[in-house]
């Protein structure tokens, strides 16, 4: 293992940069687990060397044996000045793979003569603006052999996939993105923060710069004063990807970043919530999809909305939640899991992170800016029929286990508030099925007016507080269960007239 350059010294996570043998490559989630215990997440990209045994095809990269179209080239143009550059990018007509690469090679778009590759980048951030390169992105396809059983982009067998009815091109299947000097990634996330698996199978390098996640909030902050109308438009305007921030910038500001180089037959991995942003040195070809695992949910779960309709790239996290959180999956689907974000410096103590519990720039002139909205898990109006429950409260008042004299007064509040509303609907509505909502303060050390009350596969819930546990005497009743996150359970066989299971939700 090897560490790639970061700008901060040994105070900033630095890129990790592995050389498997074939048997520890060879299982790509079990690799994945393994460079994260090393600690490979924290600098938000990791590089990896494959071992000599893998070859992702048969076959050579000549042009004869890659017969693609480009369906929708772009030509990016950029604008701005002082290192802050905001990317456009204009369609032209398709062209073939061999078309681009002629293109590429041309002298209008080919790189200029240089002798390192620090020369290469300055010449990059000094003539950014000066350029129209054309990027050959987001074109479907894998060029890896269809047998190959390790790293296949096509099966990567991640939560994503497996056991789950989700499949979106581009986000875990295979997109091929053709470069030339000077295209350009501009700062972003990943679509839902998932992971990205990025392999060059030719051409030019590519440099890569990567902000670790513990500072991307910081990331945030910054880029939301330094573009404040853009972000008053959307807050989660990173995500359009089209802001080019140079490393100058960042280091003003002292934004810790990472800078690697990519060549071709490597990989680059970026983890969830980790910004990052490339060019390219010349033509190439960089396959890429994404991926998952069960440290990513949380991340998903806290993913700010595009509010302009931009980004649309949605995962259906239901299914992921109840098959690897099955414990905390009732709360997600009633939207009381908490919100803070696992990377949010102002609950994440962190020694190495100094601005840890500071919403603020380091300088000093620069004002507090607000985190972007998280992704907030709608409640669910559940039907629930009044009757059957004004029974079930009865009976749980009557049971020998829980004796009156034990139960916090609010109950009784409770149960005199729902005969009113279930009076007053009555009046109103014939229909016995409603759709009411009790909501509880998790926040309150006293015993809420209105308990959480919601129906799932003909159950109702109604989450109590730990000290109503510990009064009760005795034990429960048949028809009452509790699970460890301190809910009761009271079974009912539902009315006709109430839909349950699956299709109330």
């Amino acid at each position: 293992m090897e560490q790639g350059g970061s700008s901060e010294g040994s105070q900033v996570p630095a890129v990790m940069v592995f050389r498997p043998t074939y048997e520890e490559f060879k299982d790509f989630n079990l690799f994945i687990q393994h460079i994260e215990a090393l600690g490979a997440h924290k600098a938000g990209l990791a590089k990896i060397i494959p071992p000599a045994e893998w070859q992702p095809r048969s076959t050579n990269y000549d042009m004869k044996n890659i017969d693609m179209t480009i369906p929708a080239p772009t030509v990016q143009k950029v604008d701005g000045q002082d290192g802050l550059y905001t990317l456009e990018s204009v369609e032209r007509k398709a062209m073939t793979v061999k078309e681009y690469r002629e293109l590429a090679l041309s002298d209008t778009y080919g790189a200029p003569t240089h002798t390192r590759p620090d020369d290469l980048e300055m010449l990059y951030w000094n003539g950014i603006k000066y350029s129209t390169p054309v990027c050959g992105s987001h074109v479907v396809g894998t060029l890896m052999d269809d047998e190959l059983q390790e790293w296949n982009f096509c099966s990567l067998g991640s939560i994503l996939d497996v056991g789950l009815k989700i499949c979106d091109v581009g986000l875990n299947t295979p997109r091929l993105n053709f470069g030339m000097f000077k295209t350009s990634l501009p700062w972003c996330i990943n679509e839902m923060d998932l992971y990205s698996v990025n392999y060059l199978h030719f051409g030019s390098p590519r440099t890569w710069y990567s902000i670790p996640p513990q500072y991307g909030f910081r990331f945030e902050c910054l880029m939301n004063e330094v573009f404040p109308n853009t972000s008053k438009k959307c807050p989660a305007f990173l995500r359009h990807r089209k802001t080019l921030i140079s490393p100058q910038v960042l280091k003003k500001y002292k934004i810790p970043y990472n800078i690697i180089t990519q060549k071709a037959g490597e990989f680059v991995i970026t983890f969830p919530y980790g910004y990052h942003s490339a060019f390219d040195h010349g033509f190439n070809c960089i396959e890429s999809t994404h991926f998952a695992t069960t440290r990513w949910i949380d991340y998903g779960k806290r993913v700010p909305e595009c509010t302009c309709g931009k980004d649309s790239i949605t995962v259906d996290l239901d299914p992921i939640v109840e098959l690897y959180q099955p414990d905390r999956y009732v709360r997600w689907l009633v939207g009381k899991e908490e919100e803070i974000h696992p990377e949010d410096p102002r609950f994440a103590a962190t020694v190495n992170n100094p601005y840890a519990n500071r919403g603020v720039l380091s300088t000093e002139e620069n004002s507090q800016t607000e985190q972007q909205p998280r992704r907030r898990r709608r409640r669910r109006e559940l039907p629930y029929d009044a009757a059957a429950l004004q029974e079930v409260l009865d009976m749980v008042v009557e049971s020998a286990a829980f004796q009156e004299n034990n139960l916090p007064e609010r109950l009784d509040d409770f149960e005199a508030e729902l005969q009113e509303e279930s009076s007053r609907e009555n009046q109103e509505n014939d229909d016995p099925v409603q759709a009411v909502w009790m909501v509880v303060d998790d926040e309150s050390d006293e015993w809420p007016s209105d308990p959480d009350l919601y129906l799932l596969n003909g159950v109702f819930w109604l989450e109590i507080y730990s000290i109503l546990l510990w009064e009760v005497g005795g034990g429960l009743p048949d028809n009452i269960h509790m699970n460890h996150h301190s809910e009761v359970a009271l079974v009912l066989y539902p009315t006709n007239d109430t839909e349950v299971g699956d299709n109330a939700l």
